[in-house]
């Protein structure tokens, strides 16, 4: 029985500021050529290793990986892509927690999304050369795009103050969420031992879940922000691609903020 050996490595295209093309180090490289050459379930149980700057599979090489399986293979939910993506997520996470505590509580989950939206799709978009750097410095990009997420105009300290005055949690208790004078069903799951929200409190996170004006959008903000359930746990469910998953979480937030600030546009 013949072997098919693996396509060779990609080069990277993208250009630096002196109009070379960037390369990767020779340890991503030497990874990449393994991890290309090995079982799934070995490569997820590499990736799973203990990881730090020198040791276990890098981040860049993940990336190169995911690019590969949806590039070459041409398909995206596979178990090893959904694991790698997994993999990744948790990692940024780390990242995240270690080196961005200065942001205030009240909407590091939003810079979160936010961030990761932005990775995904450098990461997804095979159609240019945008995420190369994500191959070469993935920290260098990971830190700008919490910057950037920063700078969205409704990433603001007192807006998330606002958002977070909203007794969404609540609804997570409750038997059903019916829209009492449309009679829509907004989709929350049950607690039937948990008390019923008061009226006040019903009516403001009613308000609040029916500003958001696409279905899809309003449920994978229920999955997530009222019933803290993770991206992949969504995307293992639903099979929707994770940086969907994220855009249709940031766009419902942005429908509830500016509910909140009286149906004002961004500043």
């Amino acid at each position: 029985m013949t072997t098919v050996p693996p396509p060779p490595i990609r080069p990277l295209t993208h250009l630096d500021s002196d109009g070379n093309p960037l390369r990767r180090s020779p340890h991503v490289e030497r990874q990449i050529g393994r991890a290309l050459r090995v079982d799934p379930s070995a490569l997820l149980a590499w990736a799973r290793e203990p990881w730090s700057d020198t040791e276990g599979l890098s981040l860049e090489a993940i990336v190169y990986l995911l690019r590969w399986h949806d590039d070459y293979r041409g398909v995206y939910h596979t178990p090893i892509n959904v694991g790698l993506e997994n993999i990744l997520e948790g990692r940024c996470r780390i990242l995240y927690r270690r080196y961005v505590w200065s942001i205030p509580a009240i909407i590091r989950e939003d810079v979160f999304a936010e961030m990761m939206l932005h990775i995904f799709l450098l990461l997804g978009n095979l159609a240019t050369d945008s995420g190369d750097w994500l191959q070469v410095r993935f920290k260098g990009q990971f830190y700008y795009s919490v910057l950037d997420a920063l700078k969205k105009p409704g990433i603001r300290e007192d807006r998330g103050r606002m958002m977070g005055s909203i007794p969404l949690s609540l609804l997570s208790q409750t038997e059903t969420y019916t829209d009492r004078d449309t009679g829509k069903n907004l989709g929350v799951r049950a607690s039937l031992s948990a008390p019923l929200p008061s009226p006040e409190e019903y009516s403001l996170a009613r308000d609040a879940l029916s500003a958001i004006k696409d279905d899809r959008h309003r449920t994978v903000y229920i999955e997530h922000k009222v019933e803290k359930r993770t991206m992949a746990e969504i995307e293992r469910e639903t099979g929707i691609p994770r940086s969907t998953l994220y855009a249709h979480y940031l766009q419902a937030r942005k429908d509830v903020e500016r509910w909140v600030r009286g149906g004002q546009g961004d500043e």
